[in-house]
């Protein structure tokens, strides 16, 4: 075989070498071969070397000597045995065949390509597409539809033609000259009347029929051609007309014939509806976007222009407007101005009688709509857009149109816009808020929204739809920016009796039901949220360190007087307690534990809120901590043989996360834990352990025991029950779980055995300390840790001999 391509055998049976020859036994340069007679014969030698062949042969009985060969035999012989029909002529033609195909694993190709340079085709090439076939039926079937429609353009030397103009800053788009020279296939040397020549492609050329060679129609042919193909930038369709229709010559319009059919153009709407997700535009030029917002500022400042026209106008903006730069244009006085003056906010700015608002007529409300859309997007994007709106009477608009809410025929868009609008000025930029509550009275109309739409769920009988929803979350929204910067110490009767109102409200939207579950859990969201940034002043700065508190008076506002009428799918037992109504109480300790099942990585957004409520309201309220002490922790019984933090129970749930490594929740739910058992150390570590509530009492002061500072209205003692009491004896209070008796490990060992164990915690701790992995620390005098330089620190001041006694007498 050979050896450079692997190229089939050679059935020498019968050959003779002298006369034999075709394509493929040409003459090589060397042959290896095995000592057979045919290869050592005389005659052999003789053709060998008449034809300038060196011949090799390996030594006797190493055939690896000539691998390939030898490879080449048992490849061969395997192959025939494979092959099973046919005879034996067949199926060694079929075998050759198929070797003579297939790539080698020395060279990476077939032997039949080195040898013959292209690829045999053999039923395997059958699967594959053949892809030079498939590209020319695709071509021909192109080259069809496209001489369907072509129209054929010839254009001769010394024609008048008009030729597109690519001048800077040129008004005219065609100008006039004459074919003086084809340079291509397609273009063609153009000379114009000042003697300059230009190159231009034939799609950019047009026959031109008119006589413009003397002067009476010199200058009509100047403005035909900058009528030609006007300079629209964007069609804005209008009810009188689809599409403007640009007047040209009579005489042109009939001498030219088309080159493609008639170009149909696509108004804005199709831009708008590619571009809804888009929120940035860095292919767009800065002036020709300027050039761009002007002309649809001046179809907003056309009264004459249709609705649609207002409409399309502001929804090109708005997909603007989504840049946070490149907004100069759109963030002047000007320009906000008039899209406010869209919005009907200018018309309700104006109104000077507070008491009395008149409702604008005449304006489209999808067109208020869009503007108060451009405007949001504005106000969160741009600072400036931020100042002037707070200062151009946007904010004053939005509090007057709050009195016309109850108007049925308002939309509910424009509600809802008008609130998120408020939203973002108070949260982007604080001026506003004093002026909101103090100047325009916003926190009372804003309530008054509240309650207007909870009394139309209540008197429709059903539950808030997804619209009011939305629009309550945005007030709350608001009236949470509002009361975030309220000096805790200055309130007077009318802010105490307005947080009290407000108060009310809220527990309302506690017991407001919902067309949807998600719905209500965002609602409870946004009213916990509230409820925890309202201030307090009635009583005494002895808490820890929080975000915010409320009067101990507003929180009687969440407890009205119990009425069997009033409670739906609940028992009396169940919501009773103190002759209150606890059902709000109930709804935020059930939005507690569902918050309790979030992913790990979300509980300081969903629990921190809530947690820091339900503390303030134990504080606060004696009858509240009473109740959720008898929710979260009642009465220990069997559990106790259970660590704290096993188990679902709430108590449970709570546990776990008193050694969460997210600061916030681990020391709001040790603080709730805390004030449910009334600030006393003994029960805290009765229902947690102490090795749970450790960091807490660290923090107090508290880890000597004893009590807070705290305030509470009774001293009794904690009750226990029956079973809690004959388990008492053995509950380790580090674990705070029952366990049995052990054996001492110190039993039967010597003294210098316990001193040699000692020694060993010592030094085990002592390289623990060295290795930074924990800090030895005594309590100090005033109950918190004190840490210690070395681990024989913590032996000190202490009587072992006595210790050693007391608990032998024990």
């Amino acid at each position: 075989m050979d050896r450079h391509t692997r190229h089939e055998f050679y059935n020498i049976r019968g050959y003779d070498c002298k006369t034999s020859t075709n394509v493929s036994n040409t003459l090589c340069d060397l042959i290896i071969s095995d000592n057979g007679a045919a290869f050592t014969s005389r005659e052999f030698a003789d053709y060998v070397k008449s034809n300038g062949i060196e011949h090799r042969s390996y030594a006797l009985w190493h055939p690896a000597s000539n691998g390939c060969a030898e490879r080449a035999v048992q490849s061969f012989k395997e192959g025939m045995k494979k092959i099973k029909e046919g005879n034996v002529r067949e199926k060694l033609n079929r075998f050759l065949f198929n070797y003579g195909i297939t790539p080698q694993t020395t060279t990476g190709l077939a032997p039949s390509e080195l040898l013959m340079k292209r690829t045999l085709k053999s039923r395997l090439h059958l699967v594959f597409p053949n892809i030079e076939k498939r590209v020319q039926e695709r071509q021909q079937k192109q080259k069809h539809y496209h001489d369907k429609k072509s129209v054929n353009r010839q254009i001769n030397v010394g024609q008048g033609v008009f030729a597109r103009n690519f001048t800077i800053g040129s008004k005219i788009k065609w100008i006039q000259g004459e074919v003086i020279k084809q340079s291509g296939p397609l273009s063609f040397h153009i000379k114009l009347p000042d003697g300059r020549v230009i190159c231009r492609h034939i799609d950019h050329i047009r026959v031109r029929n008119i006589d413009c060679t003397n002067n009476e129609n010199e200058e009509k042919c100047d403005n035909d051609s900058e009528l030609f193909e006007p300079e629209i930038t964007i069609l804005i369709s209008t009810p009188e007309t689809e599409q403007p229709q640009i007047e040209k010559p009579s005489n042109m319009t009939e001498q030219m014939e088309p080159r493609y059919p008639k170009r149909i153009r696509k108004e804005p709407s199709h831009f708008k509806d590619f571009h809804a997700q888009t929120f940035s535009f860095p292919d767009l030029k800065l002036e020709a976007k300027q050039e761009f917002i002007a002309s649809l500022q001046k179809r907003l400042e056309n009264d004459q222009s249709s609705t649609q026209c207002h409409i399309l106008a502001l929804q090109m903006l708005r997909l603007f407007s989504r840049e946070k730069d490149k907004l100069v244009t759109m963030t002047t006085e000007y320009s906000l101005g008039l899209i406010m003056k869209m919005a009907g906010l200018k018309h309700y700015a104006e109104q000077t009688n507070p008491e009395c608002v008149t409702i604008q007529d005449g304006g489209n409300q999808d067109v208020v709509v869009e503007a108060q859309k451009c405007l949001c997007n504005l106000i969160f994007n741009s600072t400036q857009a931020q100042r002037i709106c707070s200062k151009n009477g946007c904010v004053e608009g939005t509090i007057q149109r709050l009195k016309t809410y109850k108007d049925p025929a308002l939309k509910f868009e424009i509600k809802f816009f008008d609130m998120r609008m408020l939203f973002l000025l108070t949260a982007l930029c604080s001026d506003t808020r004093p002026k909101i509550r103090y100047e325009l009275h916003g926190f009372t109309y804003l309530m008054e929204v509240v309650d207007l739409t909870l009394r139309d769920a209540e008197s429709r009988n059903t539950g808030l739809v997804d619209q009011e929803v939305d629009l309550i979350c945005e007030i709350l929204k608001i009236l949470f920016n509002l009361t975030v910067t309220v000096d805790k110490n200055t309130l007077d009767e009318e802010e105490e009796a307005h947080f009290m109102r407000l108060v009310s409200v809220l527990r309302d939207l506690l017991m407001v039901k919902t067309l949807s579950k998600d719905r209500q859990e965002e609602l409870t969201s946004h009213t916990v949220n509230l409820l925890t940034n309202i201030p307090r002043d009635c009583y005494e700065d002895h808490t820890v360190n929080l975000l915010t508190n409320i009067p101990r008076d507003c929180y009687e506002e969440l407890l009205i007087p119990l009425n069997e009428m009033d409670i739906e799918g609940m028992e009396n037992k169940e919501v009773e307690f103190d002759g209150r109504n606890m059902e709000a109480i109930i709804l935020l300790l059930n939005f507690l534990f569902s918050r309790l099942d979030r992913p790990y990585k979300s509980l300081k957004e969903s629990l921190t809120p809530i947690l820091h409520c339900l503390c303030e309201m134990c504080r606060a309220n004696r009858s509240i901590r009473k109740f959720c002490r008898a929710r979260v922790l009642p009465p220990l019984k069997d559990e106790v043989k259970k660590l704290p933090e096993e188990g679902e129970s709430f108590r449970n749930r709570l546990c776990k996360l008193l050694t969460s490594p997210i600061t916030e929740v681990k020391d709001l739910v040790a603080d709730f834990l805390f004030v449910m058992c009334k600030e006393s150390v003994q029960r805290m570590v009765k229902y947690t352990g102490y090795g749970n509530c450790a960091g807490l009492l660290a923090n107090r002061g508290l880890l000597l025991g004893g009590k807070s500072d705290g305030n509470y209205s009774s001293n009794s003692d904690d009750s226990e029950t029956e079973e809690y009491s004959t388990l008492k004896e053995s509950v380790n209070p580090v674990t705070g779980r029952y366990e049995t008796e052990k054996s001492n490990p110190f039993e039967g060992m010597s003294d210098e055995q316990k001193e040699y164990e000692a020694m060993k915690l010592v030094n085990a701790m002592d390289k623990l300390q060295r290795g930074g992995i924990i800090q030895p620390s005594v309590v100090g005098p005033d109950g918190r840790p004190q840490p210690v330089e070395h681990i024989l620190e913590l032996t000190e001041n202490m009587n072992i001999e006595d210790q050693t006694e007391e608990t032998s007498e024990d």
